[in-house]
């Protein structure tokens, strides 16, 4: 069995956002103005898409560009689709909390990079077993 590659599965994972960004900004050219949000909804599945891309080219460029802004695209991206939601069911959007969940992120991401260099703290293991205590079979 070939060998598992983490960096391979995360472009893969940033193929589908892509794609469903390009389906939904075209078919929100096609929507009449009353239904809104879509335009969000694509913004943010390209972000992610892009985020993705940042994220699984680490190493090949600078760490700033892939860890901090390929982990913060990913936080814009998912706000971007909560406000399209919020939007598509007429609320009022929620722009601060966006903003305050990326600073949080943006924050915390550039402390366990900068500050820390915990790789297992930016990914977030949410395993109760400490990260020796795994057995391979």
């Amino acid at each position: 069995m070939p060998p598992f590659d983490l960096r391979t599965v995360i472009l893969m994972s940033s193929v589908m956002p892509g794609l469903m960004a390009i389906a939904l900004f075209s078919l929100a050219r096609g929507f009449p103005q009353n239904i809104r949000g879509v335009r969000h909804w694509a913004s943010g599945a390209l972000v992610v898409s892009i985020s993705a891309i940042l994220l699984a080219l680490r190493g090949s460029v600078s760490g700033w560009l892939s860890i901090l802004a390929g982990n913060c695209g990913i936080i814009l991206g998912t706000g971007l689709g909560l406000v399209g939601s919020q939007l598509f069911f007429a609320r009022r959007p929620s722009w601060r909390l966006v903003e305050l969940l990326l600073a949080i992120g943006a924050t915390g991401t550039a402390w366990l990079w900068l500050a820390h260099d915990s790789v297992v703290g930016r990914t977030v293991d949410w395993s109760s077993e400490p990260p020796g205590a795994r057995t391979r079979v």
